[in-house]
């Protein structure tokens, strides 16, 4: 029986363009949703060989008081849609509103506030714990366990690399302005040398998408 192949993808930064708005607390947010080069080609390469991306977001913007958990997930159904109405197929979404206390305690810093209810220590749904990944692969084969399935998940984040090794699975991080600038890209090579093969970094979604199929083709 062929193993379920689990392909991940963070939203924000990583699918859609993230200017640090927190998509969805504009009222004007549908008009912000641009997505990124090469994601919809990217993930149209995953779905000819059969390969529906789920999307899984940690959305703090909720626990920041800027959205609520409605619109977050009115957000994620309308990313989803619009990449269905051009021929780019989510399999659905897992979005997690929870923060942990040293997001908390940085974002006071800046002069924030949160809603209390939303700040979660060790929340199993904040990356990089497998929390969503859980529910990823239960969501798209029907109750499969995460340790029956070959793990793959995209992002512009470091967190979103050690989700896909906490996984059991493949980190891919897509380099950008903002991984340079946090030192995620420097990170992400540190972890390339400790799990070899495991950690790729990659131009853009569509280099992203080939290097999974490169890692499929290979392990068949």
């Amino acid at each position: 029986m062929r193993q379920p192949i689990l392909v991940c993808s963070d939203r924000d930064g990583t699918v859609n363009r993230d200017e640090n708005y927190y998509l969805g607390s504009d009222a004007d947010w549908k008009n912000q949703l641009e997505f990124l080069p090469y994601v919809l080609a990217g993930v149209r390469l995953l779905n000819e060989r059969e390969i529906i991306p789920v999307i899984v977001t940690n959305q703090s913007g909720v626990a920041l008081g800027l959205l609520n958990e409605a619109r977050m997930h009115e957000v994620n159904r309308h990313v989803i849609d619009l990449a269905s109405g051009a021929g780019s197929h989510f399999g659905g979404y897992v979005a997690c509103p929870y923060v942990d206390e040293d997001y908390a305690k940085k974002a006071t810093a800046k002069g924030r506030r949160l809603i209390r209810e939303y700040v979660r220590d060790g929340h199993p749904d904040i990356k990089p714990r497998i929390g969503m990944l859980e529910q990823a692969a239960a969501l798209q084969f029907q109750g499969q366990k995460l340790e029956e399935c070959r793990v793959y998940v995209i992002g512009d984040r470091l967190s979103d690399v050690e989700l896909g090794l906490n996984g059991g699975g493949v980190g891919i991080l897509i380099e950008s302005p903002k991984t340079r600038e946090l030192g995620d890209l420097e990170k992400a090579k540190g972890l390339q040398e400790r799990f070899p093969g495991r950690v790729h970094i990659s131009t853009d979604y569509f280099a992203a998408a080939q290097i999974i199929l490169s890692l499929i083709c290979s392990a068949s």
